[in-house]
């Protein structure tokens, strides 16, 4: 079997959180009050540093650096993964159907009813251990949505592989939209703001059920 790459590691561990996190929703209502902060890079880029995916099916887009590759797409785990092709660090899409009863609040109500704890009890259960550094409430494709960056790690035989993950979550219609960028720990040191940078590009414009 080929060894799988970081990115293809990292998918597992966003993978728990987001699916724990939904979950959580479903079964418990705890209200956490957070204020809206302002955690995106004042970064610039150059436009030619970057690609643009745009799935006109589902009606999202987000950008990624110019130099990655698209590496998977609708696969169960998420709807598409971009890559660094040298293997260090990828950002991926996944979107979840909501139950009727979640899918007819709004998104400000779904963001304000998940908390922290309700992500890393989510991730526990699919057997994902995550330390939350940064949970915060923020907007998203002008939405209200939740950021937050976890540690967490990948057990491969003998070796404990460390990972860095940033998360934007946000909700449009009766989807739950999960962007996330998961790389080593040197490397989110080094280009946080590139990897945040991705999430803030998130747009929706064209959700399941009206906004």
């Amino acid at each position: 079997m080929k060894p799988r790459s970081v990115p293809e590691l990292g998918r597992w561990a966003s993978e728990s959180a987001i699916e724990g996190g939904v979950m959580k929703v479903i079964v418990n209502t705890l209200a956490s009050c957070v204020f809206l902060l302002t955690i995106w890079p004042t970064d610039l880029y150059a436009e030619s540093d970057w690609k643009l995916f745009d799935d006109p099916n589902v009606g999202y887009s987000f950008s990624y650096p110019s130099t990655w590759e698209i590496k998977t797409q609708r696969t169960y785990a998420f709807r598409i993964m971009v890559a660094d092709p040298n293997g260090t660090g990828s950002c991926m899409l996944k979107t979840n159907t909501l139950p009727p009863q979640i899918a007819g609040l709004t998104a400000e109500e779904v963001i304000r009813q998940t908390s922290k704890q309700d992500l890393i009890n989510g991730a526990r259960q699919h057997g994902t251990e995550m330390n939350i550094s940064v949970f915060k409430s923020t907007k998203v494709a002008n939405r209200p949505a939740i950021y937050y960056e976890d540690a967490s790690s990948f057990q491969s035989l003998n070796v404990t592989i460390p990972l860095r993950t940033v998360n934007v979550v946000t909700k449009a219609g009766a989807l739950l939209y999960t962007l996330s960028c998961v790389t080593t720990p040197e490397d989110m040191e080094r280009n946080k703001s590139r990897y945040t940078f991705v999430l803030q590009s998130l747009v929706i414009r064209k959700p399941s059920l009206p906004w």
